[in-house]
């Protein structure tokens, strides 16, 4: 894991920024810490000094959090230094989906500054990777996202519309569930990496965005051990519940 040598935290709540600052520096006793109460500040410190990593409150003054992104990706320098996204939004928010499909982590305040420190660990334990920026797919209504016995190499994430999966028996279609924005389908990928158990269909335009398996391990495998054991322990759940249905 690489030294974190210098952080700068962005956010107008001059408790917020103490608090994390108080939690870096117990951990990472060496690093310096830049702070900014808003996006123009902040923008200033970063041209003097640019940071391994910046924690951005969505919610600032002058220039915000969104916008402070926005400069940032502009910038040859910068467009490459992790974010820490923080905000009192909902993390199914369109801003907050928006800034994870551009391989942005995120923390939902209020938030427990230990969750802040393992986002902390897992980008120095993956500094070299890099998620790439995935924009959604359109489904037409009608149109098959996949078909029972299709190779299981992704997974989808809904970000808009609805599908229906569903598996043929006798020659009539047997509903199995619902699909509605913000869940996954083909999660069983993960689960045995068989075909397709079943189809899914766009029953109106739908949104998705494809994850590749493979992706999604190498981007797990740079996270904290305590979030990888968490979806281990919940893919396991969905195989056994899975298992006793059949």
């Amino acid at each position: 894991m690489e030294t974190l040598r210098s952080v700068l935290i962005a956010d107008d709540d001059a408790d917020v920024r103490e608090a994390i600052a108080v939690a870096i520096k117990g951990v990472y006793k060496e690093a310096r810490i830049y702070t900014a109460a808003d996006g123009s500040e902040a923008m200033q410190k970063l041209r003097n000094a640019p940071p391994n990593i910046v924690i951005i409150d969505l919610d600032m003054p002058k220039v915000t959090g969104i916008e402070m992104i926005d400069q940032m990706q502009k910038i040859n320098t910068f467009a490459r230094i992790p974010i820490i996204v923080i905000s009192g939004l909902d993390h199914n928010s369109d801003e907050i989906q928006t800034i994870r499909s551009k391989g942005m982590m995120f923390a939902e305040k209020p938030f427990k500054t230990q969750f802040l420190i393992g986002l902390i660990e897992g980008i120095l334990s993956g500094n070299k990777v890099k998620p790439a920026q995935i924009e959604p797919r359109v489904y037409a209504a009608g149109e098959k996202i996949f078909e029972e016995g299709d190779s299981s190499g992704s997974l989808f994430l809904v970000k808009k519309g609805r599908l229906r999966v569903f598996k043929v028996k006798d020659g009539a279609e047997i509903t199995i569930a619902e699909i509605g924005a913000n869940e996954l389908v083909g999660e069983m990928a993960f689960v045995d990496k068989k075909p397709r158990s079943a189809s899914v269909i766009a029953e109106e335009e739908s949104e998705l965005i494809e994850l590749p398996i493979a992706d999604v391990n190498t981007y797990l495998s740079t996270q904290p051990i305590w979030l990888r054991t968490i979806f281990s322990t919940l893919l396991a759940r969905l195989r056994q519940t899975t298992n006793s249905k059949e």
